[in-house]
């Protein structure tokens, strides 16, 4: 009988990862990473006006300012052995790849967690969805959801256009599951109003004016009276819900490391005489925060249960 030769190729199906393209539309920290928290000041209250002043002299008082602050949190990957075995007898660059998965999946953790962190949370700054029932999408979903809507958009412009939120830079992160209720809209999908072609940042179209950018995940919330973001890495629950998160680049913030690889530092330990090889693992500084202790400029619709 013929020996048949077996052939092994030289790449490998590596890891996939959710995009995370729309982070870098906020207002950059990062020069401040050397410190542990970064403190932000809040204006205090507007001045009164008075319309046809008849009292003199005017009652002077001072704006007391306050402040608002977030903490630089550490992000750190288990470390992963390469044996000098491995390296040789595989047939593709098991080392190029060992270290993609690090680089990737700890700019994973870093994005979810700054979209965590740019959730609404004030109960006037998250919609729920209106549209016809249909099945929950997320794997633990029970029953079914109501769809997005076009008037589901035109709520979240109307709350951002009552908060004087500038119109131009609106962003919307879109759950990849949800996207397939928008795509049924018609008003939506049509090329003239949806967006004939990706634009420079890397987003699919507009709608309303908002920047339309997808994501597999987005921050899921839970379905109490005013639904609560759920952190990032929870199990999610039969009642839990997908989101689209509106904000405006200027009403939310990041800090990431500034080292190479987008910040993220890759430690080697060559020739390791106790694993007989090479270990691997990464770090970076990173964390977020909503621009404002009152919330404008960021809006979250949550899925809404349906019978």
């Amino acid at each position: 009988m013929a020996i048949q030769q077996e052939l092994w190729v030289r790449d490998i199906a590596e890891n996939i990862f959710p995009d995370s393209s729309a982070l870098i539309l906020s207002r950059d920290d990062s020069e401040f990473l050397e410190g542990k928290t970064i403190h932000l000041p809040q204006s205090g209250s507007k001045p009164n006006v008075e319309k046809n002043r008849t009292t003199l002299p005017a009652v002077a008082a001072k704006r007391t300012d306050t402040e608002l602050t977030y903490p630089i949190d550490e992000f750190t990957t288990d470390p992963v052995i390469l044996q000098d075995t491995e390296a040789i007898e595989v047939s593709y660059n098991k080392r190029a790849s060992v270290l993609f998965d690090h680089v990737e999946t700890i700019r994973e953790e870093i994005s979810d967690n700054i979209y965590y962190y740019w959730g609404a949370e004030a109960a006037t700054n998250i919609i729920r969805t209106t549209g016809a029932a249909r099945a929950a999408f997320k794997t633990g979903q029970t029953g079914n959801r109501k769809a997005v809507t076009k008037n589901d958009f035109i709520e979240a412009h109307r709350v951002m256009n009552r908060q004087d939120v500038p119109n131009a830079g609106r962003v919307a992160l879109v759950d990849a599951d949800l996207l397939s209720d928008i795509l049924k809209i018609d008003e939506f999908v049509s090329a003239d109003r949806f967006g004939s072609a990706a634009l420079p940042t890397g987003s699919v179209g507009m709608i309303l004016g908002f920047a339309i950018f997808v994501r597999s995940k987005t921050t899921l919330y839970d379905n109490a009276a005013t639904p609560v973001r759920k952190a990032v890495g929870a199990a999610i629950a039969a009642a839990d819900n997908a989101t689209i998160q509106f904000w405006h680049p200027s009403y939310v913030r990041r800090v990431v490391g500034s080292d190479t690889n987008g910040g993220i530092k890759v430690y080697e330990k060559n020739q390791d005489p106790q694993f007989y090889g090479d270990v691997f693992s990464a770090m970076v500084r990173a964390g977020g925060r909503k621009h404002r202790t009152d919330e404008k400029g960021v809006v979250c619709l949550v899925e809404d249960a349906a019978a």
